[in-house]
């Protein structure tokens, strides 16, 4: 049985427009550190919500500390942080480092012997801060963080998998695996025969040469493989990008290594956490992968994968603007592929006093054609 009271910082970021789902991930959270608790551990928590200041990060700090009633909690951030004109642009993946940085600074200031990152979207099952932070007990600290999976943006695989500094994210599916094009072949090799003349020749490639290039390699990415997974591995074991080709065929009762996770739930150690510096990072890329690869990697810092304990993800519709959809996340039922890892999209209700069923609300993530 443990005693000793661990001091726990759990954050979350979000600003106006992304705070649909706080409330919901408030209570999930309270469910997570009751579950924790139910093995004779203590906790000291200090919840921070970072972000621009919005009434719905403070409706939520209202919220925590009703849920929370011996935690800290604090707002962080304020008008100041402003993001980028699109998701996944420099600007604001510049805020998103800011915003994991304020975070992670306060933390450590205040002492926290373990770091909790959520995404203001993602939504942790009960068992998933027990099954982090027993992870992180595992053999004397094999792991310096656990993260627990959850679908990406667009309702595909589940973040975590395999990588190395010169591709962050390998292939699901590498170009030998493909039947591709002949002439989109040529075109793309023409291409890097070309730049690379240049820059052999001393003069900068254009930034139209390197988008030809760039678009290239997406038509070549999208070439469907010529066999599923099982056969391709079957035929050459490969260590593949995203988690559900990385580890097919998994779920329940797992935990697997992965190089790289994103920060949406995700448990840091000491050292984790004071190796979580952005300072270099120009927005580039995201900034997950940014402390994943450079921050973590060489530190020798290892990450535990627990798809037995997959978080849900709720996300916006990708055209109709005001509309989410809940990604839920589980586990194969039955059958031969009983335990597998699973996600379903549902309409969003987040159980907000007033709302009512909405036939429109139906979780379908695409328009219908």
């Amino acid at each position: 049985m443990k005693t000793n009271k661990i001091k726990l910082a759990i954050y979350t970021t979000a600003t106006e427009g992304y705070t649909y789902a706080l409330k919901a991930q408030a209570r999930r959270i309270q469910s997570c550190v009751k579950a924790a608790c139910s093995d004779g551990r203590k906790f000291k928590l200090l919840v921070l919500l970072v972000g621009d200041g919005c009434d719905g990060l403070k409706d939520a700090d209202e919220h925590y500390r009703e849920l929370l009633p011996d935690a800290e909690v604090e707002l962080l951030g304020g008008s100041e942080l402003v993001p980028g004109e699109k998701n996944y642009d420099r600007g604001t993946q510049l805020l998103i480092g800011q915003m994991r940085t304020l975070a992670t600074r306060r933390a450590i200031s205040w002492g926290a012997d373990r770091l909790l990152s959520l995404d203001g979207d993602v939504l942790p099952p009960s068992n998933a801060l027990r099954c982090m932070l027993d992870m992180l007990e595992f053999d004397r600290g094999y792991y310096g963080v656990a993260a627990c999976p959850y679908p990406s943006q667009g309702g595909g695989p589940f973040l975590c998998g395999r990588g190395v500094p010169e591709r962050p994210i390998l292939p699901c599916f590498y170009e030998d695996e493909k039947d591709i094009p002949e002439e989109l072949q040529k075109k793309r090799d023409g291409l890097r025969s070309e730049i690379d003349e240049v820059v052999k020749a001393g003069i900068e490639p254009t930034q139209k040469l390197l988008d030809a290039l760039k678009d290239a390699d997406k038509e070549i990415e999208s070439v469907p493989p010529n066999g599923n997974v099982f056969e391709l591995n079957g035929r050459k074991w490969r260590r593949r990008g995203w988690f559900d080709n990385a580890y097919p065929a998994i779920g329940k009762g797992a935990v697997v290594p992965c190089e790289w996770s994103g920060f949406g739930c995700t448990l840091m150690n000491e050292e984790a956490m004071a190796l979580c510096d952005w300072s270099g990072y120009d927005g580039a890329g995201t900034e997950d992968l940014y402390i994943n690869f450079h921050r973590w990697y060489p530190a020798g810092i290892k990450i535990a994968a627990i798809p037995h304990a997959p978080c849900d993800h709720v996300v916006r519709h990708r055209t109709e603007k005001g509309k989410y959809v809940h990604i839920i996340t589980g586990h194969e039922q039955s059958g031969e592929c009983i335990g597998h890892l699973r996600q379903w999209t549902r309409g969003w209700y987040p159980q907000e006093p007033g709302e009512s069923y909405d036939i429109d609300n139906d979780g379908k993530l695409y328009e219908q054609t």
